[in-house]
């Protein structure tokens, strides 16, 4: 059955470009770390890169669907919207019930606001503008022609999605709760994909969202 529904090339290329998240700006970083010191230049440089790289390797797909978005970018927008408004409530619903039964916090949210105190502009930049680029193409574009069936497509790039955002926070096994806010935001980015067709739908969803996320964070750092 998988055999009918998995187009293994497309599979292997879309785990690949995965890959490439989590190296490539490690490996970007090497030539920049001896004369560039500044931790928030580095980090505008190396993210920049990465977007363009990322972007590069769609390049013939994503100007056509830019094409395609601004002609349709109301109808996509609504789509987005209607997607997001539903998935949020549910990741506000799953996140206020973890708290009351006691699950801790991921460690990352103070993480977070500690490179948000240390460098706003540059985490601003990265967050609203290059994450949503270099994520919606690792985790959603790159696997697009790997499943026949959108019900797989949703569920493999929204659970990835979701362990990609608690792997490197998890302070106890309780911490794996966290899966359930985190998909329901994956399985919106990724209905919201396949909805469309449009890649520019995910990514400005995605960018709205983090927008949400980084003035939330600033009100809790005390940043505002």
């Amino acid at each position: 059955m998988l055999k009918n529904t998995i187009n293994k090339n497309e599979f292997i290329k879309g785990i690949l470009i995965m890959g490439l998240y989590f190296l490539l700006p490690s490996l970007l970083s090497i030539p920049f770390l001896f004369f560039i010191k500044k931790r928030s230049i580095l980090y505008l440089i190396i993210y920049s890169l990465t977007s363009f790289i990322f972007l590069l390797l769609y390049r013939n797909d994503l100007k056509e669907e830019g094409k395609d978005f601004i002609k349709n970018r109301r109808k996509y927008v609504k789509t987005a919207l209607f997607a997001w408004l539903i998935g949020t409530s549910i990741m506000i619903f799953s996140n206020y019930i973890l708290n009351v039964i006691g699950v801790p916090p991921l460690k990352n949210q103070e993480d977070n606001i500690r490179l948000f105190q240390e460098m706003p502009i540059t985490q601003t930049i990265i967050t609203t503008l290059f994450s949503p680029i270099i994520e919606e193409i690792a985790f959603r574009k790159s696997f697009n022609k790997a499943f026949s069936s959108p019900f797989l497509f949703i569920l493999f790039t929204s659970t990835s999605f979701a362990f990609l955002h608690i792997f490197s926070s998890l302070n106890n096994p309780l911490s794996l709760f966290y899966l359930i806010p985190f998909l329901s935001l994956g399985i919106t980015l990724s209905f919201t994909y396949k909805k469309t067709s449009n890649i520019f739908s995910s990514i400005s969803i995605h960018a709205f969202h983090n927008i949400i996320t980084l003035i939330d964070i600033f009100i809790l750092g005390g940043l505002l």
